[in-house]
């Protein structure tokens, strides 16, 4: 939460708690839609995991569309407590995706399960990094969901304790796209070590534009053709 702190030294822990509570019931409802795991509570944040312990192979896009659904809960939740007590309530969100080790930490008092490494500690950068009520995420995410959704390119952002990293702040999603919607919109890639198949639909292509349609076989294989009007 932004300037959670001045917020919580002007008021009452009773009214703090009063008001957070809604947050965090935001927070963990637009996690859970997307099948992540809230495993971190704070008193102004909540760290989320998308991958472990369920993992998807769209894990990363999951964990953004979660972000934009839990900032829309806020921004309507935030015309509320502005309206009823005056308080600009705004929340900042960091996503990074790496390697890292999952598992569960603790004693017997208290067992938690989480990720600890590098793929973490940025992403917790990154969101002090982010703009009051925005979302920035990691060059790492931002190549494995770049075209389901529209996002601005920061560069290189100043990062504490490590080299600069360069960030995204996505704005919102691109409507609902399929992945190979996105695929056909990217760059195609080229076919390798089918010159032979690729001549041949070509040579088919050219007779079907003369007129001569005909059905035929694979090169290297015995069979009739029947030949047709197109």
């Amino acid at each position: 939460m932004a300037n959670f702190t001045t917020l919580a030294e002007q008021l009452d822990p009773e009214v703090v708690h009063e008001i957070n509570r809604p947050l965090l019931r935001a927070d963990h409802c637009g996690v859970h839609r997307f099948e992540g795991r809230s495993n971190q509570y704070t008193g102004d944040g909540v760290m989320a995991l998308f991958g472990a312990p369920i993992a998807h192979e769209d894990g990363p896009r999951r964990a953004v569309h979660a972000a934009l659904g839990i900032q829309r809960a806020l921004r309507e939740y935030g015309q509320v407590l502005q309206a009823e007590r005056d308080l600009l309530l705004q929340m900042r969100m960091g996503i990074n995706t790496g390697p890292g080790v999952v598992g569960k930490i603790g004693d017997d008092l208290r067992m938690d399960y989480t990720a600890v490494g590098d793929t973490t500690n940025l992403a917790a950068r990154l969101q002090q990094a982010a703009r009051p009520g925005s979302m920035v995420i990691s060059e790492a995410t931002h190549r494995l969901v770049v075209g389901f959704f529209r996002d601005l390119d920061l560069g290189e952002v100043a990062v504490k304790g490590r080299a600069p990293a360069r960030a995204f702040e996505v704005l919102r999603p691109r409507g609902r796209r399929a992945r190979l919607d996105v695929a056909i919109g990217a760059r195609p890639h080229p076919l390798v070590g089918r010159e032979r198949e690729l001549i041949h639909c070509s040579d088919c292509f050219h007779e079907v534009k003369d007129g001569r349609g005909q059905v035929r076989s694979s090169p290297g294989t015995r069979a009739s053709a029947n030949r047709g009007s197109c």
